[in-house]
């Protein structure tokens, strides 16, 4: 529903367990000027359910007859492009009416124009004029604004929405109209955590990778003749005469060349993982079930030669966080390949514009820390010298880094700033 009185549906109150929500509505309702509300909770927690309740159980508002802003006749705005109106009068084409308080959707994937209203065009076209057609801002003014998934809408329409919830006010210059508006409204945003995140396709990118992981042992575990699918000539003759083909790499390439070899070849893999779900995420299953296949595969073969253990210890140190961050670049480009089969914008090209922004956030995080991996494995895992105590302590603090940097920790104080 946008811009339509709210009546009936389920009753406010016999919503259990959301007696905190209930209060914050409450109170927002009684005084918009304590600035919104956010909701969050998962799909089917009654979000919804509650923010339409509230609509209904709002009082009549008295307006001005025939006006599209909905004035108050006892206080008319002496700005609006429908007046001037007299107060107390409230006479455009007749008197004050009263009607019912109204809940006013902003769907995710509306246009600035549907938001801040834009040129009539009927009218420019059939009276030749320039009229202003009023946007969901004068729908809501002096109702409920209610933004379902708000984490999903664009970042411009965001700040012109936050703009006209603080200063009261909606400022239009567009088309060649010039239009100021009352816009107070009473703003209730919910969001599913689940959505526009990348947890619910991080945990599918997981498992594939575990699920190839798994396959290739297997594979390799049966048929060992096969281990040329997932390694190296080289690889296998080190193995086969029993040792590691890293074994001895320092003598023959310093760390830091080493290093940067590495950490170019991570985030080219983790680029390539992403920018391959274009292709309608296809090209990230891909190269993430490739990386598992060789992962496992190597194992089973260093396995039945007693070096899995030597293998783990080369590593951990580097391997748990690069591994994340690769399997973070196949849900980012899982997630860009879903903006192109769903997308949840008005259309393909905004919903792939809006995923590609975050995943260009996702990818300032990533880089630094595939780096950081490259310097590990360059200097830390190939040295013989250093064990396991060291080893595990340098591996959880890198974790804990990631997990740092990738919630938002690490910066908060600064960002509070």
């Amino acid at each position: 529903m946008s811009g339509q009185p709210a009546r009936g549906g389920f009753p406010f109150t016999a919503v259990v367990g959301m007696d905190e929500l209930r209060l914050a509505l409450v109170l927002n309702a009684v005084s918009p000027a304590v600035g919104g509300v956010l909701v969050r909770g998962e799909k089917g927690t009654a979000k919804s359910t509650m923010v339409r309740a509230l609509a209904a159980v709002l009082p009549d508002v008295d307006v001005v007859a025939g006006c599209r802003f909905s004035c108050d006749p006892a206080d008319p705005d002496p700005d609006c492009p429908d007046g001037p109106h007299e107060p107390a009068r409230g006479e455009v084409g007749g008197a004050a009416r009263s009607r019912a308080a109204r809940l006013v959707e902003l769907p995710v994937g509306a246009s600035e124009d549907r938001l801040l209203g834009a040129l009539d065009i009927e009218r420019a076209l059939t009276e030749g004029v320039k009229a202003y057609e009023p946007g969901l801002l004068a729908a809501a003014h002096r109702g409920v604004l209610y933004v379902d998934e708000v984490n999903l809408l664009h970042d411009h329409l965001v700040d012109l929405l936050l703009d006209a919830a603080a200063l009261g006010v909606s400022y239009v210059e567009r088309d060649g109209v010039s239009v100021r508006h009352a816009a107070r409204f009473l703003l209730v945003g919910t969001m599913n955590p689940e959505e526009g995140e990348l947890r619910p396709q991080l945990l599918g990118v997981w498992l594939l990778f575990a699920l190839s992981t798994g396959a290739g042992w297997w594979l390799i575990h049966t048929w060992p003749t096969l281990v040329g699918l997932v390694a190296s000539p080289e690889m296998v003759r080190h193995v086969e005469h029993g040792e590691l083909w890293t074994d001895g790499i320092l003598n023959v390439t310093p760390s830091s060349l080493l290093s940067m070899r590495i950490f170019t070849n991570n985030i080219v893999v983790t680029i390539f993982a992403c920018v391959a779900g274009i292709f309608y995420g296809l090209g990230t299953f891909y190269v993430i079930a490739n990386n598992g296949l060789m992962l496992g595969g190597v194992f089973a073969f260093t396995k039945e030669h007693g070096l899995d253990g030597d293998l783990l210890k080369f590593i951990f140190a580097h391997g748990t966080v690069e591994l994340s961050m690769i399997c973070l670049g196949g849900a980012a480009g899982v997630a860009l390949g879903e903006s192109l089969i769903r997308p949840r914008l008005a259309s393909r090209r905004d919903s792939l514009q809006q995923c590609t922004v975050k995943i260009t956030r996702l990818f300032a995080a990533l880089i630094p820390l595939l780096i950081i991996c490259g310097l590990i494995e360059g200097f830390v895992s190939p040295d013989t010298a250093i064990g396991w105590p060291v080893r595990l302590v340098i591996g959880l603090a890198n974790l804990a880094l990631m997990y740092a940097v990738l919630s938002g920790r690490l910066f908060r104080s600064a960002a509070a700033a």
